[in-house]
């Protein structure tokens, strides 16, 4: 589900640019749910190409749509970057989390090929997601070869490793015939129970913790200590990864949320004002 926290800041914040395009529902693929919303700032054309802000929404692989992040269309304009949101194949499709990389990978693709129709640019774009989405937006950006590179990834109360301890104990009787679905398995509560079970290889696969290298992007993480849905180690085992690995990157930790992380609103304009550093520093020239 999407933090609602930033939603009354970010908008009481920000007034509405003038002059900007927006194209709803642009089909990048055949299926119903491959589409995108793209927003312009005033000033892009052929000659002041913009980079892309992807948002990815979240809903446990299962729900939610790309209407979910429309509360940081006017701040991403406002960067000077175009705001892209997209839905993609969900497990009620009968897919698992790669056929939803793939759906990124694709959008990603459309953007490029289209680059002459939407001035952006196509070398560096930021990915952007919360909560399932925010697996997917870190996955995309540490494990795959993106048409348009990424140079920032963002991950908000994002399940990052589905071999932490904590998290398996926490979800392992309510999520796991989920799990089962969007990784392509067929594990039982007892299999977990059991210390000499061996984790299939999609679980790993699937967890961004797994992917951090020495030439991963700089990322912003945004986590509840109290988070009942997605265990905050879950965001200390990545933080531990990708100091391992020196790659820059920030952890803002929420002391008083859970998922929604709803109760620390200086903690959220500590979040979204690191964001947009990274962006300067990483993405615009």
């Amino acid at each position: 589900m999407l933090p609602l926290l930033f939603i009354g800041i970010i908008l009481s914040s920000c007034g509405k640019p003038n002059g900007n395009s927006l194209m709803n529902d642009v089909p990048y693929g055949k299926h119903k749910n491959q589409t995108m919303d793209i927003a312009l700032p005033s000033e892009a054309n052929d000659e002041n190409r913009v980079p892309v802000v992807l948002c990815i929404h979240g809903g446990s692989w299962s729900n939610g749509d790309k209407h979910d992040f429309d509360f940081v269309k006017e701040r991403t304009l406002k960067s000077h970057c175009a705001y892209v949101t997209i839905n993609y194949r969900m497990i009620g499709d009968n897919v698992t989390y790669k056929e939803m990389l793939a759906d990124i990978k694709k959008a990603v693709g459309y953007l490029k090929d289209h680059a002459k129709e939407y001035p952006i640019k196509t070398d560096r774009m930021v990915v952007l997601g919360s909560s399932a989405g925010g697996h997917l937006s870190l996955l995309y950006a540490y494990s795959q070869d993106s048409p348009i590179p990424v140079k920032v990834a963002v991950g908000m109360c994002a399940p990052t490793d589905f071999t932490d301890p904590e998290f398996i104990l926490l979800n392992a009787a309510s999520h796991l015939p989920l799990m089962n679905k969007l990784l392509g398995t067929n594990v039982s509560v007892s299999d977990l129970t059991n210390p000499n079970f061996v984790l299939p290889a999609q679980v790993t696969d699937a967890s961004p913790v797994f992917h951090v290298k020495s030439t991963t992007p700089p990322t912003v993480l945004a986590h509840g200590l109290l988070d009942p849905v997605v265990t905050y180690s879950n965001a200390v085992r990545l933080d531990q990864k990708l100091t391992d690995f020196n790659i820059e990157h920030q952890l803002i930790s929420y002391p008083n949320s859970g998922h929604e992380l709803n109760k620390d609103p200086e903690q959220s304009n500590l979040f979204w004002n690191t964001v947009l550093q990274y962006v300067n520093e990483n993405v615009m020239e």
